[in-house]
């Protein structure tokens, strides 16, 4: 793997620790955000290197986020759609029950996103041993304070 692409990795998989830890349960909308998720991906191949994962680590965190991947990066892309589609009907002419419906829709997509999402990093989760998973919790937690005393 090339030096860009094995950076890109670890950011892709600190970032899903990352939102699970700092969140308790990853959102659709969260993952959607370009701006947070560049946030967090840029923070996040620190974060591995603070962890010491194991080549063994990475490897089988790679494998879990592959089995999914596809059908998450599908889900997302619905969830956009569907909210382009409720702003046309906003703006449009349609009745507030086709909106309504829409956005029942696009809640059904989100939930099967967000739980797609939940049992990925679960799997990850396995991956890190206790004490990774307390100094993950703890350099997320330190970020997030730092995050809020720029504000």
């Amino acid at each position: 793997m090339g030096e860009s692409m094995n950076r890109k990795f670890h950011q892709s998989i600190a970032a899903a620790l990352a939102i699970t830890i700092a969140t308790g349960i990853p959102t659709t909308h969260t993952l959607t955000q370009p701006s947070q998720a560049q946030e967090i991906g840029e923070a996040s191949g620190k974060l591995l290197q603070q962890l010491n994962l194991s080549n063994d680590q990475l490897q089988q965190i790679k494998n879990i986020r592959s089995r999914n991947n596809s059908e998450i990066r599908s889900s997302r892309q619905r969830v956009r759609q569907l909210q382009q589609e409720i702003q046309e009907l906003m703006s449009g002419t349609a009745s507030s029950e086709q909106v309504r419906a829409k956005f029942n829709e696009l809640q059904s997509v989100r939930q099967q996103a967000a739980k797609l999402q939940f049992e990925q990093t679960l799997a990850m989760r396995e991956v890190l041993t206790p004490q990774q998973r307390a100094q993950l919790a703890q350099l997320i937690k330190q970020r997030r304070e730092t995050r809020h005393n720029r504000r």
